[in-house]
């Protein structure tokens, strides 16, 4: 009979991760009305958060107004660990073809001779049912992990103070 190591808890039971944890408290210790809309506009650019979350050819969800449905710690929680609660909608899926090629993305449309795949360059690919040989919905989201992880605690206070005036 095989034995395995005692499991151990760890400081947020959500995700196993005392790293995550150090963070989630980080936030908490934020004061969150010294942000700089301007500054944040800058880092959201610079991010490249742009690239995913404006626009109809967006992959992200559209974040104008996104303060009045979530808290801002939560918000700032789903950025900095893009792959805790991802929503079907935004959940990527692998794709291999039957000549070898992968993909990742979101589908936008799909019928029964194929689908239209839209990666994070914002390319958008016609796979034919028929060329499919692998598929498999992920549970992560298309957000790169760790993307603010060098960010200050006043570069996150002015992300979110420019996050909260998106679609004002």
């Amino acid at each position: 009979e095989t034995e395995f190591p005692e499991t151990t808890v760890t400081v947020d039971n959500r995700t196993g991760n005392d790293a995550w944890a150090e963070m989630r408290e980080r936030l908490y210790s934020i004061d969150w009305t010294t942000g700089r809309r301007a500054l944040g506009e800058e880092l959201y650019t610079k991010k490249q958060c742009n690239q995913c979350h404006n626009g109809r050819n967006a992959v992200g969800p559209n974040l104008a107004g996104v303060t009045n449905r979530f808290s801002q710690q939560d918000l700032m929680e789903a950025i900095v660990n893009p792959h805790k609660d991802v929503s079907s909608r935004y959940r990527s899926t692998l794709i291999t073809t039957v000549e070898g090629k992968t993909y990742n993305g979101i589908i936008i449309y799909e019928s029964i001779d194929g689908l239209l795949l839209r990666d994070t360059s914002h390319r958008t690919i016609r796979i034919e049912a028929d060329d499919i040989e692998f598929r498999k919905q992920l549970d992560k989201s298309l957000m790169p992990e760790n993307l603010l992880k060098d960010c200050t605690d006043q570069q996150l206070a002015d992300l979110y103070a420019y996050i909260k005036d998106l679609g004002k």
